[in-house]
């Protein structure tokens, strides 16, 4: 009788210490998943850049700034639309849109980018033809098409210079990328704004103003018919020497319907850069061989 006694009191005494442990919750977060996501803290170091558009309505402004972040996280570029924190640099974009054809308008960007404390650290400016009717309706594939415009120029005003190596042999120079010809202006213009973007990528210097002992690159656009509804289009680029002597040239050409050249420059000029770009880097490793550049 005392030993079924004892044995009963034990039993009660250690339900009374299991029901002191918490109760199981099957669906509340375990604390692992309470961790907040490291990517998502903003960094101390000010890697943050806030974007800010202005110059049109806002929503239209918080639409294309949600656009740009989007395009510049797809790139690594930590951004936000909203708040930052205290070391966070600030991009503003102020937009002016001018006419342009019965079916494109030209959409320009000024950027200026301002550090944590407010002082302006320089400007860019963007250019980008875009459809009339999807930017006056707003259509998505309007506004991420100059988000994805912008972003790139944004890039090239966050992303740190590519340190260059000094030697005592061969002197690295600079390489001036002459306005392109054979192409209306904005054409030509956008063809030159991808090129430089595509060649930085690829650590060559590229200087805004000819100077002495630099490296001058020239671009020709032609346009050439091949068949009723496509024209072959040519591009011959030429590297000289400081002193005007022609280094080496790098032709491209290009098959192209009408209505695709027409409606899709944009895209076919990102092509013929990022082509163009890895064919001049080859034709400059050759210079070093030669010690010209």
């Amino acid at each position: 009788m005392y030993c079924n006694r004892r044995h009963l009191l034990l039993c009660l005494f250690f339900i009374a210490i299991g029901s002191c442990q918490p109760l199981p919750q099957p669906f509340h977060p375990t604390l692992e998943k309470k961790v907040a996501n490291p990517t998502l803290k903003l960094p101390k170091s000010g890697d943050v850049s806030v974007i800010r558009i202005l110059g049109i309505e806002k929503d239209l402004a918080e639409r294309l700034s949600l656009e740009i972040v989007h395009a510049l996280r797809k790139q690594n570029f930590l951004s936000t639309s909203g708040v930052g924190n205290k070391r966070s640099i600030t991009l503003e974009g102020r937009v002016t849109v001018f006419d342009g054809t019965n079916q494109d308008i030209k959409v320009q960007i000024v950027w200026e980018l301002f550090n944590s404390q407010g002082f302006s650290l320089g400007q860019q400016k963007s250019n980008l033809q875009v459809d009339k009717f999807g930017w006056a309706n707003r259509k998505n594939k309007t506004i991420q098409k100059l988000a994805t415009h912008a972003a790139n120029n944004v890039i090239l005003m966050l992303k740190p210079p590519t340190p260059i190596t000094k030697t005592i042999k061969k002197e690295a120079r600079s390489v001036y990328l002459w306005p392109i010809y054979g192409a209306p202006s904005d054409a030509a213009a956008f063809l030159r704004e991808q090129l430089i973007f595509y060649l930085k990528q690829k650590s060559i210097r590229i200087i805004s103003k000819l100077q002495e002992k630099t490296l001058v690159l020239m671009g020709e656009v032609s346009l050439l018919a091949s068949r009723i509804d496509k024209k072959t289009l040519v591009i011959r680029w030429t590297l000289f020497r400081p002193d005007g002597g022609e280094i080496g040239n790098l032709y491209q050409e290009k098959e192209v319907p009408n209505h695709v050249l027409e409606l899709d420059w944009p895209d076919i000029a990102k092509t013929i850069a990022n082509t163009a770009a890895q064919g001049i880097v080859e034709l400059l490793s050759k210079t070093l061989d030669r010690q010209i550049y």
